[in-house]
């Protein structure tokens, strides 16, 4: 199976079983005795915050099998930080819908409590893994450093899940996993375990785009850097332009030459005037290198003409 087969199974799958969600959300299931009807939240809330475990448990793993030499791939760090990318939206999700369901039922938008503060640590434990792949760095180096903070921060998600039981706090505790009988039962029940689930396959459906995005840019990026370090090379072999010598006689070339002469003439006949043009001329001007205190000599010389073209030539000579 590939990718855009997968794709389109795990959107239409997500977005069929969060239909389902919330129609039973909205009018099979009734409002709550204590919270009346802010217990609808929670068909979503724990389904989200669920969704952000999962995301942050793949990035550990894919961290691990980049660290591993023996599985050691470019495909398991593009995974890894694409798993980030969507379990801090999760999170984020997570804390919005906790605060929406927070100020009715606490009186607060937000309350320093364990489970809350805690999350909140974990989202910007995570925010700081995607600043560092952000880092400018070699593929191999951007591995390496997200994969070792990753491994570092996934070290509160449990930290997280357990602050209800470790500290006293406003959040409830589980409400399904838990040991004993399970508090919610009936289409609540259901509503919320399909709610598990389709934000589960809404996480997978996104890493698919994530993954894709990841690889499509790590190729601009790598292309790019390759071009850049052969035109640098190419630079640093490529011959230096000629500089010009002080004692270097330009020539400009000439396309003719039209000169004017008086032939001589048997006596008694007119004077006849005939212009000749040089098929080949070359205007040269020369500096010369003057002793000290005199001033240059300049000579500029025209090229002879055909015999045929005979006449008088000037010849202009500066001053020494």
């Amino acid at each position: 199976m590939n990718e855009t087969v997968a794709s389109r199974i795990l959107g239409t799958l997500s977005v069929f079983v969060l239909g389902t969600v919330i129609v039973l959300g909205l009018w099979a299931t009734g409002p709550d005795v204590l919270m009346g009807e802010q217990v609808r939240l929670l068909y979503i809330h724990p389904g989200v915050s669920w969704t952000a475990y999962v995301a942050f448990s793949i990035t550990t793993v894919a961290s691990l099998l980049w660290l591993w030499p023996r599985t050691r791939k470019l495909f398991w760090d593009q995974i890894a930080g694409a798993s980030a990318e969507i379990g801090v939206v999760f999170t984020i999700l997570s804390l919005v819908t906790g605060a929406i369901w927070g100020r009715p039922i606490w009186n607060a938008w937000w309350a320093w409590d364990a489970r809350v503060t805690s999350t909140t640590l974990l989202l910007f434990m995570y925010i700081g893994v995607l600043a560092i792949r952000s880092v400018p760095a070699s593929l191999a180096s951007r591995g390496r450093r997200s994969a070792i903070v990753a491994l570092i921060a996934f070290l509160n998600v449990p930290l997280v899940h357990f602050s209800v039981n470790l500290w006293r706090t406003q959040h409830q505790q589980a409400s399904v996993l838990k040991p004993g009988k399970a508090t919610i039962h009936g289409w609540q029940l259901v509503a919320l375990l399909l709610g598990f689930v389709g934000f589960t396959l809404a996480y997978f459906w996104l890493l698919i785009q994530r993954y894709r995005i990841a690889r499509w840019q790590d190729r601009l990026r790598d292309g790019g850097l390759q071009a850049a370090i052969a035109a640098r090379r190419s630079e640093g072999i490529s011959a230096p332009a000629p500089s010009a010598s002080p004692n270097a006689v330009p020539s400009t070339p000439v396309a003719s030459t039209a000169v004017t002469s008086t032939a001589a003439t048997p006596p008694g006949l007119a004077p006849a005037a005939v212009t000749a043009t040089a098929l080949t001329a070359t205007a040269v001007t020369a500096t010369a290198a003057a002793p000290t205190g005199l001033t240059s000599n300049t000579v500029i010389t025209t090229a002879s003409l055909p015999p045929s073209a005979a006449g008088t030539f000037s010849t202009s000579q500066g001053s020494l």
